[in-house]
């Protein structure tokens, strides 16, 4: 009998990191119980004291240690792959993903963000609450962020970055890197 593989999904940002931790069918590649959402979330401080590098080491280091945590319990991790950007300060904000990325010490799978809404809703021009709603019909009993505490409040747009990190782990297991890394645990 083949037994699961730990996939850790990552959607990387430098305010709004979003991770999916799920036991995934080696031979399907299909997520086979109600997976682990987390989202991560730093914002730059607003003290005028504060130098704007020391600020973002800070927000380096609030993502590290999470995203370092949910590496440990994975067997194979993948990641949307930020892109370039349209500005200095958003691009600062890829290089400091891709460093973070960098710091993986396991298998690791990349897929750009065509592939990642081709593999959930099957276009590349798949908007936020497409993207949501694909996760949310697939795992409905997962932790989602709602607008309250009550478990039948409306999702919040933030579930955005856990919805790719979801179907960033589809697009992933769809490619022959997968495939060939999985070939153990079958």
């Amino acid at each position: 009998m083949a037994r699961t593989i730990k996939v850790l999904g990552i959607d990387p940002s430098m305010s709004n990191f979003g991770f999916v931790l799920a036991d995934v069918d080696p031979l399907s590649g299909d997520i086979i119980a109600t997976p682990e959402l987390k989202l991560v979330q730093t914002s730059p401080t607003k003290e005028k004291t504060i130098r704007k590098s020391s600020d973002d080491l800070r927000r380096c280091r609030e993502l590290f240690s999470p995203l370092a945590a949910m590496v440990a319990e994975a067997d194979i991790v993948c990641s949307e792959m930020p892109l370039g950007s349209q500005n200095a300060s958003a691009m600062k904000s890829v290089g400091i993903c891709l460093g973070l990325l960098s710091t993986i010490d396991k298998p690791f799978i990349q897929v750009m963000p065509e592939e990642v809404k081709l593999a959930a809703v099957g276009s590349k021009t798949a908007t936020k609450a497409q993207m949501i709603e694909w996760a949310y019909q697939r795992h409905p009993d997962a932790n989602w962020l709602r607008k309250s505490k009550k478990p039948d409040a409306p999702l919040t747009a933030k579930n955005e970055h856990i919805a790719d990190a979801v179907a960033v782990i589809a697009a992933a297991t769809k490619t022959d890197h997968f495939k060939l890394m999985s070939v153990g645990f079958k």
